[in-house]
């Protein structure tokens, strides 16, 4: 049996090949790109502002 959404956990881990770090995703939204209003900042040109929601 699959447990509802609001009892799911989802765990991202994100590695660079300079800085392998692991972020843990607790909540319903997480917001990741260049903006300075994202969960996890990417300073990087390539990586929009929202990059991923």
């Amino acid at each position: 049996m699959t447990p509802p959404d609001s009892e799911r956990r989802v765990v991202a881990v994100l590695r660079r090949l300079d800085n392998n770090q692991s972020y843990m995703i607790d909540r319903a939204s997480f917001r990741i790109g260049r903006e300075k209003r994202s969960d996890l900042i990417i300073p990087d040109r390539k990586i929009s502002r929202l990059h991923a929601e």
